[in-house]
């Protein structure tokens, strides 16, 4: 009851502040406001002006720290200008936009025979397909391609007798409709979390900054790191004309190394429509190797590096 009612500072509420006062009275006075506050803590990261490039601001920075350890604050890291997690403000993106995320995107259609039309997403076209539909399955192997039917956008083509369902897929970047456009803190690109090398520089960026000011032990100073809202990008939060799925240049590659066996354009279908037992076994193994992939390439690489810096 007496530790409820007097908690220690690592078990009360921490407040997140993007950005320490420079000048030190100010530094002082937040730290005595929040403290009055109730607050056991902070949340906290060098200045988001000039983020991670400015001198200045990391002496400031280094300087609250010292006097909120002095004060008996408990302290976390803030891994980032704004959120999601992983774009180091726009550091990482900002001489490689190869490393933004990606995705297929899929329009379909259903028909008993007749014209149909659909517009294709944008984005490099990966397959454009009908197959036939029997019991509620597409049939995977009765494939009739259609790439020769596309033209300015929009795929045309009259169905013979019979259920049909209509597949157009492109290959592009996941930002329209997504959460990076939708952002309340700053609309950019995002990062493919597929792929190792974005996430590497990130930590680059900032882990390891953090690391070269406090001396290599961030322990010392901070209980944890703050990851803040990671995403595949790959679930649209507006209204959209086309559903999409998460994609990487080095999926494929991924997927047969792990999987053994093609992820080829003939089974992405599968995907999206129930395509019977086959089906079964390719969504089950391209969402295992998603999954690996997020937790080898993002998860796995923060882990290594806090443990680095004794995190």
């Amino acid at each position: 009851a007496a530790r409820f009612a007097q908690p220690p500072n690592q078990g009360r509420i921490l407040k997140i502040i993007h950005g320490w006062p420079d000048k030190p009275e100010a530094q002082d006075e937040l730290i005595r406001r929040l403290t009055a506050q109730g607050f056991g803590g902070v949340v906290c990261n060098v200045a988001f002006d000039q983020y991670l490039e400015s001198e200045a601001h990391w002496q400031a920075f280094e300087r609250a720290v010292r006097e909120a350890r002095k004060a008996g604050f408990a302290l976390w890291l803030y891994d980032e200008r704004g959120y999601p997690s992983g774009n180091a403000g726009g550091l990482v993106l900002r001489d490689h936009p190869e490393w933004e995320a990606r995705g297929l995107l899929i329009a379909d259609a259903e028909g008993a025979g007749g014209p149909v039309a659909l517009d294709v997403p944008p984005g490099k076209l990966i397959l454009a397909a009908a197959f036939p539909v029997a019991d509620g399955r597409i049939e995977l192997a009765r494939k009739t391609d259609l790439a020769a039917q596309f033209s300015d956008g929009k795929l045309r083509w009259t169905a013979p007798v019979g259920q049909w369902r209509v597949l157009a897929i492109t290959e592009n970047r996941l930002y329209e409709g997504t959460h990076a456009e939708g952002n309340l803190a700053e609309k950019m690109p995002y990062i493919n979390l597929l792929q190792p090398e974005p996430t590497k520089l990130f930590l680059d960026l900032t882990h390891e900054r953090y690391g070269q000011h406090f001396g290599g032990d961030l322990g010392k100073d901070f209980v944890a790191t703050f990851t803040d809202e990671p995403s595949l990008m790959s679930c649209f939060l507006k209204p959209m004309p086309y559903r999409p799925l998460p994609w990487a240049a080095n999926l494929p590659g991924e997927f047969k190394r792990r999987r053994h066996y093609e992820l080829d354009t003939e089974l992405l279908p599968a995907l999206v429509a129930d395509a019977g037992p086959i089906g079964e076994k390719v969504r089950y193994d391209f969402w295992l190797t998603i999954g690996e992939l997020v937790s080898e390439n993002f998860f796995g690489q923060i882990q290594e590096r806090c443990r680095r810096l004794n995190i």
